[in-house]
């Protein structure tokens, strides 16, 4: 589930990656704990899986540029929810101020400004690390303010080092300016938390020793690359002997005419539903 801007450039460059270079090289930096893999690990052995493939929020995104228009209004100005889920992570990092226009109670719960799928194009603090942008060209050949990211071919140039890339990573960081011509260091530029700029500090991983501020930057900051398993089986499950994993849209009882849709548990009636309280019940071991 990678942004398509993103296809092409090496994996180890993503900021679902960006852990490694802490869990690698600095053992014991709470900043190797940054990402979603194995988050679910211990439960494993106690659980069971109730999806459907019939979900529309949580359904398979197809791969395509999403935007914030894209989940909370169709073609006729309709709120919709299909792929909501795997599109907010395809946002993380690419929202921009003013496409909290779309959203229509100005709520910020769609993707985010910094992080994810966003590319860095700030100025670091230390000039010796690299850049990843590059000035626009007017139509007239003088450089405007506005900064492009470098092409997949231009970052493997540069051949980030885990260090650098550390306190300077190809993706927003979360601070700093985004445009200028020649060097602009800003540090008072924010698009992350307050803290921010600490999650980059070298001698310190106080930042992301706070349970808290990890639940923030897991929210907001590294995106899931897997679909939802809300919608698909978890084959992990497989492991465990019985079926853990149950399609609530095979569950369908009394001819329901539709699929099994996002609270359907909730919303339809027990008429239509008891086999997957049954099943509930099952896994359970309820009776």
């Amino acid at each position: 589930m990678v942004h398509p801007d993103w296809q092409g450039i090496t994996t180890d460059y993503h900021s679902t990656e960006w852990y490694k270079n802490y869990l690698q090289y600095v053992p014991g930096d709470s900043r190797g704990n940054l990402t979603w893999r194995n988050r679910f690990s211990r439960a494993l052995p106690k659980m069971w899986n109730f999806y459907s493939s019939g979900e529309e929020v949580l359904d398979n995104s197809p791969n395509t540029a999403p935007h914030i228009y894209n989940i909370v209004v169709n073609d006729r100005g309709l709120s919709i929810s299909r792929y909501a889920w795997a599109l907010q992570e395809k946002l993380k990092g690419r929202i921009d101020t003013h496409d909290w226009d779309y959203v229509p109670d100005g709520t910020k719960t769609l993707g985010s400004g910094y992080g994810g799928w966003g590319f860095n194009l700030t100025d670091p603090e230390n000039m010796a690390h690299p850049v990843y942008y590059q000035n626009r060209a007017s139509t007239m050949g003088y450089m405007l303010a506005n900064r492009d990211p470098l092409s997949s071919a231009q970052i493997s140039v540069i051949n980030p080092l885990p260090f650098q890339l550390r306190a300077a990573p190809v993706f927003d960081p979360g601070w700093g300016a985004r445009e200028g011509i020649g060097r602009n260091y800003n540090p008072a530029v924010l698009r992350g938390p307050s803290w921010i700029k600490d999650l980059y500090n070298e001698s310190s991983d106080a930042v992301a020793s706070a349970a808290e501020n990890q639940h923030v930057l897991l929210a907001q900051m590294f995106p899931a690359v897997t679909f939802a398993a809300g919608r698909n089986e978890v084959v992990k499950l497989k492991a465990y002997g019985l079926s853990r994993n149950v399609d609530l849209n095979a569950m369908k009882s009394n001819a329901w005419p539709s699929d099994w849709h996002h609270s359907d548990i909730r919303e339809v009636s027990y008429l239509y539903i008891s086999a997957a309280f049954d099943e509930l019940l099952n896994a359970g071991d309820l009776k």
